[in-house]
């Protein structure tokens, strides 16, 4: 075998190319020289890798009222593995009570299925997520004393998703519900964090960066 500075540079890399190496696992080929393909090497250096993608979403709020437009909304995701971390911004104009009764919700606020199985027959599944802004929620006029973000809500298919605020124990209600708006408008921001299904397909209104 001559030196190896004297051998040419391939130019021209594919991966059928073949580098040479010793075999390093336990058994009966442990420590044999033995070539590797640069596609098998490729392979198995993106298999130990965690990537990480971002992009953003477009939420919306679902709730008992009319007449509110968006002042602004913002919607963010980074995606690392699976697991995906939301962060949301929503802020409404004054709007008029329709249905006092009616959950309020956000939807849109996903950008890819959730993976696992619902804990409940409703479809709703674990996360952790935390409220970190409200603005004219109450009871009655009197502020709640905290808040909570619910458990996020899909369909089996884990792609029509959506997450509720709740109130503390102690209520008769534990969603909030249209009645607990002030109509002067609304302001949530809000980020959470759930594990998605092994896939690259986005949920309509998502967009990766």
């Amino acid at each position: 075998m001559a030196r190896i500075k004297t051998y040419d540079i391939d130019t021209s890399i594919s991966s059928e190319d073949k580098v040479v190496g010793t075999d390093g696992n336990p058994g009966n080929n442990f420590g044999k020289t033995k070539n590797f393909t640069v596609g098998a090497l490729s392979g198995f250096i993106r298999a130990g890798v965690v990537t990480q993608t971002t992009g953003t979403v477009d939420p919306s709020i679902e709730a008992g009222i009319t007449g509110a437009s968006y002042i602004g909304k913002i919607g963010h995701w980074t995606r690392t593995g699976n697991m995906v971390d939301v962060h949301l911004f929503i802020s409404t104009t004054s709007f008029s009570i329709s249905d006092p009764s009616q959950v309020l919700k956000i939807t849109n606020c996903i950008p890819y299925a959730v993976e696992g199985s619902p804990i409940t027959n409703d479809g709703a599944f674990f996360f952790m997520g935390t409220l970190l802004q409200h603005q004219n929620i109450s009871n009655n006029g009197v502020e709640f004393p905290s808040l909570f973000l619910s458990q996020i809500k899909t369909n089996i298919s884990g792609t029509d998703a959506s997450t509720g605020i709740s109130r503390p124990s102690g209520y008769s209600t534990a969603p909030i519900i249209t009645s607990n708006l002030a109509t002067e408008g609304l302001v949530l921001t809000l980020s959470f964090r759930y594990r998605c299904r092994t896939t690259e397909t986005l949920l309509p209104g998502a967009t990766k960066n």
